[in-house]
């Protein structure tokens, strides 16, 4: 599992050897063997998939960490206006409430 961009980059590194590991043993043995082509070329397809995997996996965790932290900043954006808001009229009910009225 990919935990920060660093391992990010090392996963699209691995991709590009794997994805020239194939060219080679297209260039390299396709021609002479298809079959053995096909044996050889699983490993390195086997592992980009499990790395196109992981890289969607990071960027989804990515995403909805964002959608999360949006989410805050709108609470927080409608709690300031709210407070923003009310405190516009705050002497006028502070001043028409019960706790001020003379007994």
């Amino acid at each position: 599992m990919i935990e920060n961009t660093e391992q990010l980059v090392q996963a699209i590194e691995q991709m590009g050897r794997m994805q020239r590991i194939l060219e080679s043993y297209r260039s390299d043995i396709l021609p002479q063997n298809p079959r053995n082509f096909a044996a050889f070329a699983e490993g390195p397809l086997d592992e980009i998939h499990k790395l196109e995997a992981a890289i969607s996996d990071y960027v989804s965790r990515l995403e909805h960490a964002a959608a999360r932290v949006r989410w805050g900043f709108r609470l927080l954006h409608s709690a300031v206006i709210n407070i923003i808001h009310f405190s516009r009229f705050s002497p006028a009910l502070l001043q028409a409430s019960p706790l001020n009225c003379p007994s």
